[in-house]
């Protein structure tokens, strides 16, 4: 590393590139991009290094893979630990083929019920609720929020890493569909990219309301305070009000 980065390179450059990249619409951003999503970070935690990021760079050293290891991972964890569906191919596959229905526990925290088949729109049909709320995308979703802690810019909403958690968890789920774990490829933008911009315009739409919840799940608080009655920003053309009329010399 150079000399510069090595005071705040775990404490501060690492959660501020983690956050920017976390937060980015495109979180597959890649060579000149990449170049200069890191270089933006360098310049907010380094301010007057005069540093200049180019293609190759030993700070460009990013867990890309975090997301696909860390989303089978807790699948297969699931399927293990849990003892009604250990050692239990039928059983996997089963909740395996609802859990990706889109409607299903991998999205949801409360799903649509496995037995319930009916297409949505028709008298019966139970809407889920909670969407990003699983328990499988909280907790993969958090792990990476926190190595964001220590962020010194605000770059806004996580949609991407919630976007790459959303998919990382259903590629995991997609792996037992027959009940033992097959192969999905590598987690990379040729084979996820088209998933991750599907969940990354979902994301997009989210209230602010949904977005509480899902941070509030992940332990996380990323909403700027609530402005005042009094803020300027609320009441800034009331800021002057004259006592003559418009025009008037005596004002």
């Amino acid at each position: 590393l150079p000399e510069f980065a090595r005071a705040a390179w775990s404490t501060t450059f690492l959660p501020t590139l983690y956050d920017c990249l976390g937060c980015s619409g495109d979180p597959f951003v890649i060579n000149s991009d990449m170049v200069k999503a890191i270089q933006e970070v360098v310049d907010f935690v380094y301010p007057g290094s005069n540093y200049q990021v180019h293609a190759g760079d030993k700070l460009i050293n990013m867990r890309r893979t975090f997301f696909g290891r860390e989303g089978i991972k807790i699948v297969a964890d699931f399927f293990t630990k849990d003892e009604a569906y250990a050692n239990k191919p039928k059983a996997i596959a089963k909740y395996a083929q609802w859990a990706v229905r889109g409607n299903g526990p991998a999205l949801f925290s409360k799903p649509m019920p496995m037995g319930c088949v009916i297409d949505k729109g028709a008298d019966g049909y139970i809407e889920p609720e909670g969407i990003f709320q699983s328990d499988f995308i909280i907790q993969l979703l958090s792990q990476y929020l926190k190595w964001c802690k220590g962020s010194c810019h605000n770059y806004g909403r996580p949609i991407g890493a919630l976007s790459m958690a959303a998919t990382a968890i259903e590629r995991g789920f997609l792996m037992y569909l027959t009940g033992t774990r097959t192969d999905q490829g590598q987690f990379s933008k040729d084979m996820v990219g088209t998933v991750i911009g599907e969940y990354v315009y979902i994301a997009g739409r989210l209230s602010n309301r949904r977005w509480n919840i899902i941070t509030t799940l992940c332990g996380e608080n990323r909403e700027p305070p609530a402005l005042m009655a009094h803020s300027v920003q609320v009441n800034r053309r009331e800021l002057y009000e004259p006592s003559s009329p418009i025009g008037s010399d005596d004002e």
